[in-house]
């Protein structure tokens, strides 16, 4: 269906942000705002885009993690600590919805336990993948905390800015020295060329210079056995060569070397693939197995020096230079915590495991929740007749209406600013995302009143409002 409305120089309050048409009218041009709506997407013409690009987004009252206790409820005997619940977050979001999703699964871990699904072996097929949910989320948080760390210390950018600063006479002796990795064309354009090429060597040989130190002390092994730092530092020089150098002169390097190893170590004839998603590395006592590793595709191609080694490297080095941003304490440094917050903090547990297999018995999964066609027209409409009424009242009744249907709380404002966050992403993004955030809250819905009879016999406490 295709509507079309003049509106001269009225003023729509559109959820909540007031937009005067004629200002609309003189940015964009034309008289008229049109809108094509159908059961999959809406779309709309430039202003109407402009008008829901300025919709506010989510936001609620934040609690800075410094003033919140250390351990935020208590469910029966299970305490729900800080970082439970803050290591899911992204910065900005509010703490108390969060805190109550973590006490519906420490309830749902705990009724899963008494229905004896600790002892399923789906419970055990669960429990391996929330460890590689945990390596992948600690290198998550390592590579952030990393990325903040060289950011932020002075003496790498002193460096890094040193190395870019070259002289026309360095570039000659460059070109002189290394008439091979300099290309020649044309109007010669060696000069520019050999200047990045030594830029590259430079930044590279600083960053060495810097890190070097900071894996002094570290100890790393495969399979047990001492695995030489010399590898792993000549690793950071051949990276650099990935980066800044021509194709024939960048090597295998650091991957072909342990797999030289494990060719060493192994009795039997397995082949190379093989070898390296059984190999066991350890960091400072931290072992983990590289078969495992999001990306170890890219691990078995680096061994055959068809990829760079920039995983593998990041695998072995990141933890030690976390481990000294840590010892810094830039993890607590206010600009981390704006830029970052808990993200890739939240370490899977059992009860995670358990309280995942209690909902999927229980069909509480998104598997288990499907949004048609009809539910997303009827989504649709009540933007419209919100649109249409000037108001925000309409849409938030309808919203309700949706919860109610599946669990008797009231619809929280937190949770209306982010159906109209969803709304303004589905209309930007041409409607690719309603459908699975209506699928999102439902679940939730459904999952508080499937776990309200617990609640209900459960002893609760929390500790902040």
């Amino acid at each position: 269906m295709a509507m079309t409305s003049e509106h001269g120089d009225q003023t729509l309050d559109l959820l909540d942000y007031k937009v005067n048409f004629s200002e609309v009218k003189q940015r964009y041009g034309g008289d008229d705002i049109t809108m094509q709506i159908s059961p999959i997407s809406l779309r709309w013409t430039v202003p109407v885009l402009f008008m829901w690009a300025v919709l506010p987004s989510v936001s609620a009252p934040i609690t800075a993690a410094d003033d919140l206790p250390k351990i935020l409820a208590q469910v029966n005997n299970t305490s729900i600590m800080k970082q439970e619940v803050l290591g899911g977050l992204a910065p900005q979001q509010p703490v108390r919805p969060a805190l109550d999703r973590a006490v519906d699964r420490a309830l749902a871990a705990q009724q899963a336990r008494r229905e004896r699904l600790d002892r399923d072996p789906e419970y055990k097929r669960l429990l391996g993948s929330q460890q590689k949910r945990a390596i992948a989320a600690a290198r998550t948080r390592d590579r952030f905390l990393v990325q903040f760390l060289q950011d932020t210390d002075t003496a790498l950018a002193a460096a890094r800015q040193s190395a870019t600063e070259v002289a026309d006479a360095d570039v000659d002796a460059f070109i002189a020295a290394n008439p091979e990795r300099v290309r020649g064309d044309g109007d010669d354009p060696r000069p520019a060329h050999a200047r990045n090429l030594l830029i590259g060597d430079r930044l590279t040989a600083a960053y060495g210079d810097w890190v070097k130190p900071l894996l002094a002390d570290a100890e790393f092994t495969l399979n047990g056995t001492p695995l030489p730092r010399a590898d792993i530092e000549a690793a950071i020089v051949e990276e650099g060569l990935w980066l800044f150098a021509m194709p024939q002169e960048q090597t295998s390097g650091l991957a072909a070397r342990i797999m030289d190893r494990l060719k060493a170590q192994s009795e039997n004839d397995e082949d190379a693939e093989a070898l390296l998603a059984a190999a066991v590395v350890g960091v400072n006592g931290e072992t983990f197995t590289l078969g495992e590793l999001g990306g170890f595709r890219e691990i078995v191609a680096a061994a055959s020096g068809g990829a760079s080694q920039a995983l593998l490297l990041q695998v072995l080095v990141n933890p030690v230079l976390a481990g000294e941003a840590t010892r810094r304490g830039l993890d607590q440094d206010p600009d981390y915590v704006r830029m970052y917050g808990g993200l890739g903090d939240r370490q899977p547990d059992a009860d995670d495991a358990l309280a995942d297999l209690y909902f999927s018995r229980h069909g509480l999964t998104l598997r288990n929740v499907i949004v048609d066609g009809e539910q997303l027209a009827a989504c649709h409409a009540a933007v419209v007749e919100a649109l249409l009424d000037g108001g925000s009242s309409g849409f938030r009744s309808y919203v309700d209406s949706l919860k109610q249907a599946h669990v008797q709380k009231p619809l929280r404002d937190d949770e209306f600013k982010a159906w109209k966050s969803a709304i303004t992403q589905e209309i930007m993004g041409g409607g690719r995302y309603l459908s699975s955030f209506i699928q999102r809250a439902t679940l939730e819905w459904k999952r508080a009143a499937h776990i309200e009879p617990l609640r209900a016999n459960a002893k609760i406490k929390y500790y902040i409002e």
